[in-house]
């Protein structure tokens, strides 16, 4: 009683919740960035991190990112800020992704993270027959990202 009291209701620790799963999560997605941001612009290497950087951020938070997610479906104030906060990591995702093409970064990092976003609210056998282990989802994604962008070596 005295935590509920503190955050003005169930909405309130609603939100001190949310915002505490949501801080963990971009402190989870700047750290896996960073190692991308040190990797030559334009390179395969830094392709390859950051689809393992956003992919590795949504499977470590997968369990409240599902939770999350699913909520959202039926609450649009969570909805609209779930959507304002992903535009923002999507963006930075674009940044790092940019080459001659800004479209084509753009178009990259909206498909990591929708598909990071499927694969954390329906698990691992969305769209499939069977189960696809993390290591390949992550190849996928990084054969998709390249094909795309087409990175120096």
């Amino acid at each position: 009683m005295a935590i509920y009291r503190r955050v003005d209701g169930l909405a309130g620790l609603f939100w001190a919740i949310y915002d505490r799963g949501m801080k963990a999560v971009i402190v989870t997605y700047e750290e896996q960035l960073a190692r991308a941001a040190s990797l030559p612009a334009g390179s395969s290497a830094r392709v390859a991190q950051v689809v393992s950087g956003v992919a590795e951020t949504f499977e470590v938070h997968a369990p409240f990112l599902h939770q999350i997610v699913n909520y959202s479906t039926t609450d649009a104030e969570l909805s609209q800020r779930g959507a304002e906060e992903s535009l923002v990591l999507v963006e930075r995702v674009a940044e790092l992704l940019q080459g001659d093409d800004r479209t084509a970064a753009s178009d990259v990092a909206r498909m990591l993270h929708q598909e990071c976003v499927f694969r954390a609210m329906y698990g691992d056998e969305w769209l499939s027959r069977e189960p696809e282990a993390f290591g390949r989802f992550v190849e996928r994604l990084r054969l998709m990202a390249i094909s795309r962008l087409k990175p120096t070596p």
